[in-house]
């Protein structure tokens, strides 16, 4: 069944899988095709290397280098008899940091002295999400409390970005204020504003009732 398919296909790529996101700049490519008929891979557009199918009716593209961002392979297949085939292949290199996007609790946020969290996630110019190798940092114009810092000897406040989340546990301050905060990560800055507002209190009425009677 697996030679039928080659022959109906032609040229199959089976790495990397259709939409994969990466970090890495060498990928490998590889694919089926009808042993001994060549083999041209492009990227983007543009012919990167040539091969031949090996005996058992597969190719092979070791360490090949890819620009950030979309890219897409273009694996051309040419038969015996000098008719091309192809098919291509859709991934994207994740570039470096370019927006941060932070998300707050739901307003109104109180002055408690409670626990919240701030949730940061990150991504390249192309909008794709970055899940993991960075760090973010946040600044504050004026103390919080409650955060752990993954870097203490490194100003403002370090998370780790973890399966595209960097997660800032802050503790609520007991009185009404408002905090400009500064996220940064490689040459990526978002600036917000959080507002700690008064806690709403029951009403209590203080004082007494007077009643008076009138005889008749």
């Amino acid at each position: 069944m697996l030679s039928l398919s080659i022959v109906d296909a032609q040229v199959v790529i089976n790495e990397p899988k259709e939409g994969a996101i990466t970090s890495f700049k060498n990928q490998f490519i590889a694919g089926q095709a009808p042993a001994g008929t060549s083999i041209l891979l492009k990227i983007n557009g543009k012919a990167i290397d040539s091969s031949v199918v090996r005996p058992d009716g597969v190719f092979e593209f070791i360490g090949i280098s890819v620009p950030e961002g979309p890219v897409t392979y273009t694996v051309i297949n040419r038969s015996r008899s000098g008719k091309e085939y192809s098919t291509e292949r859709t991934i994207h290199r994740l570039g470096t940091p370019k927006s941060i996007h932070v998300e707050f609790p739901e307003e109104p946020i109180t002055a408690n002295g409670a626990m919240i969290s701030l949730k940061a996630t990150v991504a390249d110019e192309w909008g794709v999400q970055i899940s993991d190798g960075y760090f973010v940092t946040l600044f504050a114009d004026s103390t919080v409390t409650g955060m752990k810092d993954a870097d203490a000897n490194t100003p403002g406040v370090q998370v780790r970005l973890l399966n595209g989340v960097a997660v800032f546990g802050m503790r609520a301050p007991h009185q009404a204020s408002i905090v400009n905060l500064e996220f940064r990560v490689d040459k990526a800055i978002a600036k917000e504003t959080i507002e700690f507002n008064t806690p709403n209190l029951p009403l209590m009425i203080v004082g007494s009732a007077d009643a008076s009677a009138t005889n008749l």
